[in-house]
C-alpha cells in the first residue's frame, strides 16, 4: 500500500545545560524516516531568539542545537508546522509545535484569529503577525525585534498560545 499518512511524532525531548540551566538541544523522534521540508520558509522560534538554530536529521530523528541564552522565565512556542516530510512519498507533517519554559512557570494567555483582507474579505495564508508590547512606538516594526510572532495557515488563522498577560500592539506582514 502507498504511504499517504505524514509522519508521526513518538516523542520531544530537551537537553538542558548542568552549567546554566539553559536549553542546549531539542531531540524529536518519529515514527519513519524524515527529512526537512522548506525548513527556512516554515520554521520559527516565538518570543524570536538572535542565532539560528542547528538542525540535523538522522534517519527517524530530528536534533536541534541551541546556541542563543534564552530570556529567563519565558514561554517559547517552537513551530515546526510543514517542517517535516516523510522520505519516501513527501507526506507532509503539517501541524508540529512544542512549548518550551525557561522557568517552572508556563506563560498561558492565549490570542488566536484570523487574518482577512479588508478589500476582499479572503482569508491571508502565511503572513507574519506580530505582537509588540503595548507602550512602544508605531515605528517600532522598522526598528526592533517583535515580543513575539507566528504565521497564518492556509484559512488565514494564527495562534499565540504562550504569552505574557501584558496588552500588545499586533501587526500583520505579508509578501
Amino acid at each position: 500500500e502507498k504511504d499517504v499518512l505524514a509522519p508521526e511524532l513518538l516523542n520531544a525531548t530537551e537537553s538542558v545545560s548542568e552549567e546554566n540551566g539553559q536549553l542546549e538541544k531539542i531531540y524529536f523522534g518519529f515514527d519513519e524516516y524524515i527529512q526537512l521540508n522548506q525548513w527556512e520558509e516554515h520554521f520559527f522560534i516565538s518570543p524570536p531568539i538572535k542565532k539560528r538554530i542547528k538542525k540535523k536529521v538522522t534517519s527517524k530523528f530530528l536534533e536541534l542545537h541551541i546556541e542563543d541564552t534564552l530570556m529567563q522565565s519565558t514561554t517559547y512556542l517552537w513551530s515546526l508546522n510543514n517542517c517535516i516530510k516523510d522520505i519516501n512519498e513527501g507526506n507532509v507533517l503539517n501541524d508540529l509545535q512544542l512549548l518550551f519554559s525557561s522557568s517552572e512557570k508556563i506563560d498561558s494567555l492565549k490570542l488566536r484569529g484570523k487574518l482577512q483582507d479588508a478589500y476582499t474579505l479572503e482569508m491571508i495564508e502565511n503572513a507574519w503577525i506580530m505582537l509588540f508590547e503595548e507602550n512602544r512606538n508605531d515605528s517600532i516594526i522598522f526598528k526592533e525585534i517583535p515580543n513575539y510572532i507566528t504565521k497564518t495557515n492556509k484559512d488565514g488563522g494564527f495562534n499565540f498560545p504562550n504569552l505574557k498577560a501584558k496588552n500588545y500592539k499586533i501587526v500583520a506582514l505579508t509578501n
